[in-house]
């Protein structure tokens, strides 16, 4: 055989097997990157239907607001532990609920800042932060397939990110995903929201826990090891709120921030640089902190597992906020911080993880 066929022959095989992985990865779509930015029925995208597990929801949630212009004009930003708050509560305006994955302020800021670009309606914002806001770069998740940024607002083009989604070997995990599919003709199922962008993840837990009447999780009993906050990642947070500050003066848009109520045992290790951090917050803006040692926080049948509340603590949150929803707030959930009572709450606090310290179970 000629070098000439045999270069023809190896170049061929190539392009057959490149082809092959293209299509199985569109086919597979675990992110749901074909199915938001290069699918030609954009129906898909407001029919609520069910979502693959690994959906990037950086990307989906933008795309979902571009198909659907002034159908919202307020928005729910954070990690996916707000996923669980039903914002449709909220009857001043039209909220949307625009959770994703590791959700940060400087994310936030971008998306808001787009969406005042494209001209689409922003009446209110609402921010649910916490340790993970201050804690972790923005930057981290520019080479996560699960936490790219949409095209129109991150740094990577349509092209490249194409290529970084479909042209790589599919995962094992993938693979099962798509036998599924194919032969069983099973959809595996792991996200869909309400028509307000609440997940509705949990609620076969939600119903296991209120049949059960005892947690799903055992949270392992930790020392107490404080946790370091890098002063780059605090200032990037900070620097984030400001901005997006900025934005709502400018534009004429009422912006509220709020800390997210996390399990008192995981919270624990977080609290010291949290605490330091709520002071520099203060001087930025007024924020709801349902964060801490209260007697939501320190009861573990508030919880889905450590990270993540029930849907009940979304509606204390939304009570709290705006006075409205299904289920009242205990009153020690949910404190009001300003510039003029922060020395005041974080002292408090302080003492607060002192005597919890002192009193848990090792």
């Amino acid at each position: 055989m000629s070098n000439k066929k045999w270069f023809i022959i190896c170049v061929t095989v190539a392009l057959i097997l490149l082809i092959t992985v293209v299509l199985l990865n569109m086919r597979t779509d675990t992110y749901g990157v074909r199915m938001s930015l290069f699918n030609w029925d954009k129906k898909i995208l407001s029919d609520y239907p069910d979502y693959p597990g690994g959906l990037n929801q950086h990307i989906f949630s933008p795309e979902f607001i571009f198909q659907n212009p002034g159908r919202f004009d307020a928005f729910l930003f954070g990690s996916s532990r707000v996923a669980v708050i039903d914002v449709s509560d909220i009857t001043d305006n039209h909220f949307y609920n625009m959770w994703y994955s590791e959700g940060l302020p400087g994310e936030h800021l971008r998306v808001i800042r787009h969406f005042l670009e494209k001209g689409l309606p922003v009446q209110s914002v609402l921010i649910g932060l916490e340790e993970a806001s201050f804690r972790m770069s923005a930057t981290v998740h520019e080479d996560q397939l699960l936490r790219i940024m949409h095209p129109d607002i991150g740094n990577t083009p349509r092209l490249k990110l194409f290529f970084l989604y479909f042209f790589r070997l599919p995962e094992r995990f993938e693979m099962s995903t798509l036998m599924k599919k194919i032969i069983k003709r099973q959809m595996p199922v792991r996200l869909s929201f309400d028509s307000n962008g609440r997940s509705l993840l949990w609620y076969t837990k939600e119903k296991i826990i209120e049949a059960a009447d005892h947690p799903l999780f055992v949270f392992e009993s930790r020392d107490y090891e404080p946790v370091a906050y890098p002063p780059d990642t605090i200032r990037e947070g900070l620097d984030a709120v400001r901005e997006i500050k900025k934005l709502s003066e400018k534009h004429q848009f009422t912006v509220t921030f709020f800390l997210n109520p996390i399990y008192a045992d995981y919270y624990m290790n977080y609290a010291d640089g949290l605490i330091a951090v709520k002071e520099r917050l203060a001087e930025i803006t007024d924020f709801y902190d349902f964060s801490g040692f209260n007697s939501v926080t320190t009861d573990i049948m508030n919880y889905y597992e450590e990270s993540h509340y029930r849907y009940r603590l979304g509606d204390m949150i939304i009570n709290r906020i705006y006075g409205v929803g299904p289920l009242k707030a205990p009153e020690d959930f949910g404190v009001f911080v300003t510039r003029q009572n922060v020395a005041q709450h974080v002292e408090k606090q302080k003492q607060e993880l002192k005597r919890y310290l002192q009193t848990r179970k090792p």
